[in-house]
């Protein structure tokens, strides 16, 4: 398997002292899974997809929430946060707002096949405060974090299980 990827290293005194990685994670996920990007997937599930989109970049924490359904499951595998249930999700979603300023949501590209969404999006913003340890962000850094979101739908275009997955390296570098 061939991985597409960029490193970025910082050198002081002839020492790596700071090393950003990026890759294409929707050519992984192809990779690993053998989806066909001709697959023109399900334009009910890509309304509903957009317009959850739509209501996150919104900051419409009432709105997205609207979107789960009452057992929705939660994974951010970057950070280890995992919650069940529609309204355990509102806390979660309110302190991404509360916690970063002027947040948007920023979508690269999505992969619909049968009831799954693959999307690759960027959510930026501002930090409002100090980010709790292990994160650098301190109030008024630049927070620039790359996504990649499995979403799984019901038949009823539901969303069930959002599993996020993040370069853990990129939680870890404040943006000035």
């Amino acid at each position: 398997m061939t991985i597409t990827g960029l490193t970025i290293a910082h050198w002081v005194d002839g020492r790596m002292t700071e090393v950003w990685f990026a890759y294409d994670l929707l050519t992984v996920y192809q990779q690993l899974t053998g989806w066909d990007p001709r697959d023109a997937g399900n334009p009910a599930l890509v309304d509903t997809l957009n317009r959850y989109i739509a209501a996150l970049d919104a900051g419409d924490v009432a709105t997205a929430l609207s979107f789960y359904t009452d057992d929705f499951q939660y994974a951010d595998l970057a950070t280890g946060l995992r919650s069940e249930g529609r309204d355990a999700m509102d806390p979660i979603l309110r302190g991404w707002f509360d916690q970063i300023h002027d947040l948007r949501v920023e979508v690269r590209s999505t992969v619909v096949s049968g009831t799954t969404a693959v999307v690759e999006w960027t959510v930026t913003g501002t930090a409002a405060a100090d980010f709790p340890e292990p994160l650098p962000h301190r109030s008024g850094d630049r927070v620039i974090l790359p996504y990649l979101a499995v979403i799984e739908f019901t038949e009823q275009l539901e969303i069930r299980k959002e599993t996020n997955y993040v370069d853990a390296s990129a939680l870890r570098q404040p943006v000035s």
